[in-house]
């Protein structure tokens, strides 16, 4: 994992951390197990900062967790990575009891669109493990189901919207043909979730209206722009 100058340099990054520059420098290491044993460190000093935090300061460290967790959930170890996921789950279920209603979608729309698009990879490890994170959530008593897959069914909206945007004139085709790959992929994975949050929390999310409709609108979305011939896995669990 290659940690930018910008993100260690980052003064909220710092504060997190306690000016404990040498964990920073840790994560940069070329080895896993430095980098795994430098986010055990930050976890415990996050979970000394979270024991006596209040609700105006609960809201201030939601922007830096969230840098935080962007670079460490980009690791290719898959131990990392899963350390690294572990302590998102920590954060979140810490940091949800303390923000209000708004402050909480927020930070779950950023932190469900970070777990379901890194799990998308083939790692069947990553995506168990991202899968359980995601039930954590949704069982939470301050988050619950219908936040979860709310904000799922809306980054399934914002991934449709950039599958039909035109591409950069700048790209290569192959480029083109790439992302559009991954986008699916992405879009595939979100749909396995919503499926597996429907499953498990029918009866409530049943009572939701305003969810359904949504729901039902972005997969006639998703179903309208594939073609009969493409991505027949994404439309059987549309149907």
């Amino acid at each position: 994992m290659q940690i930018s100058d910008n993100f260690a340099n980052a003064p909220q990054i710092k504060a997190l951390v306690d000016g404990n520059i040498d964990l920073l420098k840790e994560l940069r290491l070329p080895n896993p197990k430095k980098r795994l044993k430098a986010i055990v460190e930050i976890k415990k000093i996050i979970q000394k900062k979270l024991a006596t935090v209040a609700p105006a300061t609960a809201r201030d460290m939601v922007e830096p967790m969230q840098l935080l967790l962007r670079e460490l959930l980009r690791d290719e170890n898959t131990d990392v990575y899963l350390e690294a996921l572990n302590l998102l789950k920590f954060i979140v279920g810490s940091l949800a009891s303390h923000l209000s209603a708004l402050d909480l979608h927020l930070m779950m729309g950023q932190f469900i669109s970070l777990t379901v698009t890194n799990a998308s990879s083939a790692n069947m490890r990553i995506r168990v493990a991202s899968d359980k994170v995601i039930i954590f959530f949704a069982k939470h008593a301050n988050i619950g189901s219908v936040i979860v897959s709310k904000e799922v069914v809306k980054n399934v909206e914002r991934t449709n919207r950039s599958l039909t945007c035109a591409p950069p004139a700048s790209m290569s085709p192959e480029d083109v043909l790439a992302d559009h790959t991954q986008k699916k992929e992405i879009l595939g994975r979100h749909f396995n979730i919503l499926h597996m949050l429907l499953q498990q929390f029918s009866i409530v999310l049943c009572y939701q209206p305003d969810f359904y409709f949504m729901c039902l609108s972005h997969i006639a979305e998703t179903m309208n722009m594939l073609q009969p011939d493409e991505e027949p896995a994404i439309k059987s669990i549309c149907t």
